[in-house]
């Protein structure tokens, strides 16, 4: 994995974490394509 993936799965794991703090366990991330992407889970 190069180095500008790691970092945007390390930010969007942050906001993911921001996310669960905030009681908002449905999120996920989700490698559609190789586009990262938080996805709300029904």
């Amino acid at each position: 994995m190069i180095i500008e993936q790691k970092q945007i799965i390390d930010q969007l794991n942050k906001n993911i974490s921001l996310m669960h703090s905030q009681g908002k366990q449905n999120y996920f991330i989700s490698n559609d394509n190789e586009c990262f992407t938080a996805k709300y889970k029904a």
